[in-house]
């Protein structure tokens, strides 16, 4: 018997060892289909050879030794690979089970009831001036390359469309949009019934880490859409209604 799996096992290498020779990322494909079962293992088997070929896109000369290396020091860090969502990992709500997710792990499923926390307007603004806290410790982008665009713009070195925004400025507002994004999908999984809550005060870390007590309030999309429910509510005709 232990013959039999030492040669099952000498078979199942030499199939390795052909598969060495096909791209890394069917490489780790083939090697952990033959290993792994269930849907939270394929997928991290998926996740890991995206991983590596991209290692490999990016460093043309890698050969499988140096792809090897790369591997070990991914499975000593795992937060290298990308966030799976409970769709990722093959999960299907069940009923009197609660789950806990962010916003990017809830794509894709949808429950009965849905809670939302800390929705204010430091998380889900809709313009960077709306964003209470300072909005370079908020948002990315840096203050001294925004100024320098402008200066350059003013002298004349860079031709900046009439009513265009500085470069970083561009950046806030498709942060601000994605995170709009991502509200939308939290609100979207609520089959029959959303619960949102959010704060009214917040410590904030400011300069040298200092903290403070700041005011916040709902998420200014969301008042938006408070106020057009209970606009239609009333019976206003949906035109009317939008805020």
């Amino acid at each position: 018997e232990l013959i039999a799996v030492i040669e099952r096992f000498a078979e199942q290498a030499a199939g390795w060892l052909r598969a060495s020779l096909l791209p890394i990322d069917e490489f780790v494909l083939t090697v952990g289909t033959e290993l792994f079962r269930s849907p939270f293992q394929l997928a991290l088997v998926q996740q890991i050879a995206a991983t590596m070929r991209h290692a490999a896109d990016m460093n043309p000369s890698w050969r499988l030794p140096d792809l090897a290396r790369e591997l070990a020091e991914l499975s000593s860090d795992p937060r290298a690979l990308p966030q799976m969502g409970f769709r990722e990992l093959g999960y299907t709500p069940q009923p009197g089970v609660i789950n806990v997710a962010t916003l990017h792990g809830a794509k894709g499923l949808e429950w009965d009831l849905v809670y939302i926390l800390g929705a204010d307007r430091a998380w889900f603004p809709e313009h960077p001036d709306q964003v209470w806290m300072e909005s370079w410790g908020i948002l990315e982008g840096s203050e001294r390359e925004e100024v320098t665009e402008l200066i350059r713009a003013l002298s004349d070195e860079v031709d900046l469309p009439r009513g265009a925004h500085p470069p970083t400025k561009e950046a806030q507002l498709e942060h601000i949009a994605e995170r709009l994004r991502l509200l939308y999908v939290g609100i979207t999984r609520a089959r029959r019934r959303l619960c949102i809550s959010w704060s009214r005060r917040r410590l904030v870390s400011g300069l040298f880490g200092i903290l403070r007590d700041k005011e916040t309030d709902i998420a200014p999309a969301l008042e938006r859409l408070r106020q057009f429910y209970e606009r239609a509510a009333k019976g206003a005709p949906i035109s009317e209604a939008e805020p």
